[in-house]
Order: structure tokens, then C-alpha cells, then sequence
């Protein structure tokens, strides 16, 4: 079993990468993308360490000073494919109910 975030919706643009090291040092490869960010998939398992994540947005994609991004994330308990995992009656195993 592994802990999964499946980002559900994020503002066109608004992209996120994980930082391999601290703060993204000491690594050939020092960010990839996540949740759907240059091609990845939505869904990522995490590893259980303190991670780094950055994110950016596309100047392309800024219309106006301040303008607010945003994304919403879905966090499950899954199988080792990301499949959630659910109890007998189907219900979701990751809820509190």
C-alpha cells in the first residue's frame, strides 16, 4: 500500500516539478515534472521522504498582476499501480467512514 495525490483540476499553465535533492541541488536531473507537467501523469506515489516541490507558471499563461493559480489534488491509499484500494462494500478506503 502507498499513499497517492491525483491532482484533479490545476489553472492552465501552472505547473509543478519535484526538486530531486534539497532544494532541487546536487542531482544531473534536478526537477521533473509531476501531476501532469511536461507529459507526467496526474497521479504520484509518494515516497514517504520530506519532498520539494516547485511550482511555476507560463508568463504566457499570466493576464494580469496578482492573478491567482490553483490546483486540486485527491490524496488515496492505493496499490503499488496507483489503483485505490477499497474496502469490502466498494467504499473508498481512504476515507474516514
Amino acid at each position: 500500500m502507498s499513499l497517492w495525490i491525483d491532482c484533479l483540476s490545476r489553472s492552465p499553465g501552472f505547473d509543478c516539478y519535484l526538486a530531486v535533492g534539497m532544494y532541487g541541488t546536487n542531482s544531473p536531473n534536478p526537477y521533473s515534472g509531476i501531476f501532469g507537467t511536461a507529459g507526467s501523469s496526474t497521479k504520484w506515489q509518494w515516497d514517504g521522504m520530506m519532498d520539494h516541490n516547485t511550482y511555476a507558471v507560463r508568463l504566457a499563461n499570466i493576464a494580469s498582476p496578482g492573478q491567482l493559480f490553483s490546483a486540486t489534488y485527491r490524496l488515496y491509499v492505493g496499490d503499488s499501480l496507483g489503483n485505490e484500494i477499497l474496502k469490502p462494500d466498494s467504499s473508498s478506503a481512504s476515507t474516514g467512514r
